[in-house]
């Protein structure tokens, strides 16, 4: 009876290391072809992006021109919208009477000098 529990484990065991081997070796299968498709795309986008730069270089001038009116038509519109309506009004402030300030109380003769 032993010897059967003893065949038991062991094929138990072999079963389990090998099925977690197959799975490790599919996971790195997975990833290997996530990075390779994630690497053509990036040249996929890099051979786009080339494309329109080589077409863009043939019409720089334009696109120069077409930057310059933007720019001008920017800062014009930037300049109206900071004009704004100047009025100054100028109010007389009414203040109490106070006996500190006034200049009657002021003294006439210097009373150190007596």
């Amino acid at each position: 009876m032993k010897i059967l529990t003893v065949i038991g484990i062991i094929f138990l065991s072999t079963f389990l290391i090998s099925f977690l081997v197959a799975g490790l070796i599919k996971l790195i299968s997975i990833t290997i072809n996530y990075l390779k498709l994630h690497k053509e795309q990036q040249n996929d986008q890099h051979e786009e992006l080339t494309e329109i730069q080589s077409e863009a270089a043939g019409q720089e001038s334009e696109l120069e021109v077409v930057a310059a009116i933007g720019l001008a038509l920017q800062q014009y519109f930037e300049d109206v919208h900071d004009y704004e309506k100047t009025v100054m009004t100028i109010q007389k402030v009414m203040k109490p009477y106070s006996p500190w300030s006034s200049k009657i109380y002021g003294l006439r003769h210097n009373p150190r000098g007596r």
